[in-house]
Formats: C-alpha cells, structure tokens, sequence
C-alpha cells in the first residue's frame, strides 16, 4: 500500500486548491476516511493504515495552519501522545501542543482560536494545550501523564528551533529520574488494571485500557524511551532486551488490536474502545470470521483476542521484570536463597539455578508451582525462568501427563493448604495449566456468547475451583454451612 497525501488522494476525482477552504477541507477529509475505511475491508496492512490517517490529519492541520496563524510567530504547532506517534485510527482524538516563547499578544491568540475552531468545523477531535517552555517543563515535573507524552512530540509547522529546545528540556535533559519514572508508571498500570477488575477476560473488554490492551504495549515502549533511550520494542530487541520470538509476539499482538480498534471504530462511527457484545458479531464477519458447526465466528473471534491480551499482558509482565532488574536492583547486590538443587531465590524471585533445568528435570515445571505455593514471601518467577518455561513448554506431552512422579507433584499443588487458586491462575497464565491438562487448554480464552457469562470459560472454571476451596475454610463457613460440613466429610477432596 503507498501512503498517499489528501492532494494525491483527491487529484483522481477532482481538482486540488491548496488554499482549500473549510467546508471543502471537511469533504476531503470525509473521502479519505472513506478510502481508508475500503482499504481496511480490503485487508490491507493495518500498520500503513494507521499512519495514512495521520498524514491525512497533518495535511489538513497544516493547511489551516498557514491559512491562519503568521509562520514568522516564534511558535511550534507539536503533535502530541498517540498523534505524536504518527498512529491515528478513524476517530481517535488528535492531541496538539501550540508551544510559545513567550505569552502571546491578543492579535496571534485570535487567529490561533480561529484556526482551532475551523479544525473542529472540519470534524477533527482536538484536543489541545498552548504553553511556554519553561510551563512544559513544570507541569511535566509535576504531572507523570504530561512527561509522558512530551516524550512523543512530533513538529507540524512552526519553530524547529522552539522544537528542539523543548527536545532538549524534557526528553535529552529528563523531567524525571529513571527509578521515579519507572515507579509511576508501574503505580499508574496497576490503578488502571485495578479499574478493569485485574483481568482481560471480560466479556465488555476494554482494549485500550484494559490488561492486556494497547496501553500495556505504551507503557512498554514508555519506559523503553525514558531508561533505554529506544522509542520502541523494536529497539528493544535490537539492543538485545527482548527475544526475537517476543519481539514478534508484541508486533503481531498490536497488529491484531490495531485492527480490533481500527474497525471499532468504523462500526461505532466515532470513538470507541470498548468492545461491546452489540459489535463483536459485526466485527467478527469484518474481520473474516464465520460460524462452522463448533462455534460461532464471534466465538472465534473473542477467544483470539482474550489470547492475544493473555499474550502482552504476559510480555508486559516479563519486561517490566526486566526493567526493574536495569532499573531499580541494577545496582543493588543480588540476595541469593537456595532452595534446592534446581531452584533458588534471586532478589524475592525464583528462578532455576540453570537454565538446562527444565530440558533434564522436565517435572520441575510442575515443582516450581508447588514451591511458589509454599513460599508466598516469593514475589513470582524470574523473568529468564518465565523465558525458559516458554521455551520448554513442548515437554509436556502423553508421557510427561503419564509419569507418576508429575501426577504426584499436580496432586500436592491441590492439596496444598494455601495458594490453591492464586497458583492455578499463574499456571493458566503462562500455559502450563493447558498443556498439562488438554481438555482445559481448548476452554482458554473461550467465551460463552451471551449477558450471562461475563468471562472467559476457563475463568468461570477458575472460580469454580476458587468456590469450592472456600468450603474447606473454617473462616467461610458461615456462608455455607452445609456445604462446609459435607465438604469436611470428603476422604480426597482434591
């Protein structure tokens, strides 16, 4: 696909005048919001579509820049945030900064209200901010959204020099110090993930801001910037943080939410990032889904959206492990634990003692659970130990699930006194879980199509599990006070 302006664009079906005026401007927006919306039924790259839009943007905000605002005022038309990015789907907000030297005299205000307010008339989603240097560097000190999209400024039109000036303030010289950048953020996603109940598997998911949505992927890319000074994963893998197979996990990840978002939008026809049961089965068929005699295609659907979540939250997970090993333990002294010849304790995290564990120990991916269990002081596995569970997944085959010694190690995780339902969950989430029992692996991330089931099935099954364990608690029985005295009677309750 080439990347076309709205001059190329419409120069096939009429004539272009570069000194457009407002109502025009507003058709010739509406035909490449056309243009892109067939492109995208086309299953064109998703990735050019995205930018294409923002080239669209550009053109019409600069043509009304120069139709408005005097180019000789020591001023900066910055794009900012997503926008900044050069990433724009159909309806998404476009987030300008109009940066000053100085407060502007009543004649340059004018026009710059004027030329704010034909951008809404053209039927663009502004959202703005007009600020000095020296208020950027304050408001980003104090206010961590702020810094965060400073460090995604892109010029329109205007000052370089003023540009470069706000480059060198907040992004080379910056706002915040790696460890309290670093902390905020992680603050910041875990408020956001507490708000979405701490889980993808909603049936109304959120794909922006839910886990494992698109901002789990910024706040990557974010601290990326801020310690690493790489403005991507893709830089991230070039700099050897990330594994090939990771780096392209993200990328095929965001292409498939980019295209979730993208014919949202189109559906809804204005903004929209939660993805309603009213516009799952349309977008389905969009998608290229169809109904056979096993699921309906919405049910294909879903199921490949709450595993692609499942996927970056995991990723989110690892990297941001990562980062707090660069970041906040880098120069703190590792606190070695043993705990026996294959595992030992690193910094609050268990991880093997080598990472041959697993190819000539293959039970201990069971024991490592048992042990998580058994220690709740532990944080969580280390991320190299996540790595090599990934990579040694294959193992867990017919004869791995026939070996006694593994039954044995499943068997003492049920009936563990404690962490039954947390361990689950974390061997769900890293896909043990489902290899090692197959007939639970088909029901991950399947979504019964209705208002009653409001998550996935294998979290419905989860909470099952979690229910039934609360008979065996004497601090539950007042909730159930049979079912907590049959449950006692139980010889094997596991």
């Amino acid at each position: 696909m080439t990347l076309l302006s709205l001059t190329d664009l419409v120069s096939h079906n009429s004539s272009y005048n570069s000194r457009i005026d407002t109502p025009q401007l507003r058709d010739k927006l509406e035909q490449g919001q056309l243009y892109l919306e067939q492109q995208f039924k086309a299953d064109k790259d998703i990735v050019q579509l995205v930018k294409q839009r923002a080239i669209f943007v550009d053109e019409a905000i600069r043509s009304l820049w120069g139709k408005n605002v005097d180019i000789q005022e020591s001023i900066s038309l910055l794009a900012v945030g997503g926008y900044g990015r050069g990433e724009l789907h159909p309806y998404s907000d476009v987030d300008l900064l109009l940066l000053i030297d100085e407060p502007l005299a009543e004649q340059p205000l004018e026009s710059i209200s004027l030329f704010l307010t034909q951008l809404w008339d053209v039927g663009l989603e502004i959202g703005h901010s007009v600020r000095t240097l020296k208020q950027c560097r304050e408001l980003a000190q104090q206010d961590i959204t702020i810094a965060t999209n400073l460090l995604e400024t892109r010029l329109l039109s205007g000052s370089r020099e003023l540009f470069e000036s706000l480059q060198n303030l907040t992004v080379t010289n910056r706002t915040w110090n790696e460890q309290q950048f670093y902390q905020q953020k992680m603050e910041e996603q875990r408020q956001r993930h507490i708000k979405h109940n701490n889980t993808a598997n909603n049936l109304e998911p959120n794909i922006k801001e839910s886990p494992g949505g698109l901002r789990d992927l910024h706040t990557i890319s974010w601290i990326a910037q801020q310690h690493f000074s790489v403005s991507d994963v893709y830089g991230l893998n070039q700099k050897g943080f990330i594994e090939n197979n990771e780096y392209q996990t993200l990328e095929k990840a965001q292409r498939f939410l980019w295209r979730i978002r993208f014919g949202l939008h189109t559906i809804a026809g204005r903004k929209q990032e939660k993805l309603l049961i009213d516009h799952q089965r349309e977008l389905a068929i969009m998608l290229g889904y169809y109904d056979d005699d096993k699921r309906l295609a919405v049910e294909y659907f879903m199921k490949d959206y709450y595993l692609c979540a499942r996927n970056v939250q995991q990723m989110n997970e690892l990297l941001i492990q990562v980062f707090e090993e660069n970041i906040i333990l880098a120069e703190k002294k590792q606190e070695i634990s043993p705990i026996n010849r294959r595992f030992q304790i690193n910094s609050g995290y268990l991880e093997t003692i080598n990472s041959g564990i697993f190819a000539f120990y293959p039970y201990s991916m069971l024991e490592l659970f048992l042990i998580l269990q058994q220690n709740p002081a532990i944080k969580g596995i280390r991320a190299d130990t996540i790595r090599q569970l990934h990579a040694h997944l294959h193992l867990i085959d017919r004869t791995f699930r026939a070996d006694i010694k593994n039954r044995c190690l499943f068997m003492d995780i049920l009936r563990e006194g404690v962490g039954l339902t947390h361990t689950l969950h974390e061997m769900n989430k890293i896909g043990i879980l489902g290899a090692y029992i197959p007939e639970f692996g088909v029901i991950v991330g399947q979504m019964q199509h209705d208002l009653f089931h409001t998550y996935t099935v294998d979290q419905h099954t989860l909470f099952l599990v979690r229910n039934l364990r609360r008979f065996s608690c004497d601090e539950n029985k007042s909730e159930f006070p049979l079912c907590s005295e049959v449950f006692k009677q139980i010889p094997k309750p596991e």
